[in-house]
């Protein structure tokens, strides 16, 4: 198994003590965003995009894998399936329960990494501080 938290500890709100319900509702909506978009990068990336890796056959089915350092690219659509976020308040976890996701993401000893979480959160991390921006000024600026 394989995750990314996003969370916010309930004490980091102390500081925005009178303003705590309100903060607190419009960075949950944030993390819920966030971890959304983290997760349809994701599969997009693994469905979709350029490889450059070796071309094979197996039975009919002529199939070209993604090189090391590339999106994995889709081949069952297993790991795509089962690509879930799970949100409570404050927090979200997205991931994937397959065995390989981690092998993947990490690379073992016989296979380079085909990072496929860290990316789709990089790639989105612009967007993440210009979303708590937003949530900042409607918590202090109605």
């Amino acid at each position: 198994m394989i995750e990314l938290k996003l969370k916010l500890d309930n004490k980091d709100l102390r500081i925005f003590e009178p303003y705590n319900f309100k903060f607190a509702n419009n960075i949950d909506t944030v993390i819920k965003r966030i971890a959304t978009e983290i997760r349809n990068t994701a599969v997009t990336n693994i469905s979709r995009g350029a490889r450059h890796g070796a071309i094979y056959k197996r039975k009919t089915v002529t199939h070209q894998a993604s090189a090391p350092g590339e999106y994995p690219k889709t081949d069952t659509g297993r790991l795509v399936a089962s690509i879930r976020t799970n949100f409570r308040f404050l927090e979200a976890d997205i991931g994937s329960d397959v065995n390989y996701s981690q092998f993947l993401e990490t690379g073992t000893k016989y296979m380079m990494p085909r990072p496929w979480l860290q990316p789709s959160f990089d790639a989105n991390e612009k967007k993440l501080q210009g979303y708590i921006d937003d949530a900042l000024r409607r918590t202090f600026n109605p």
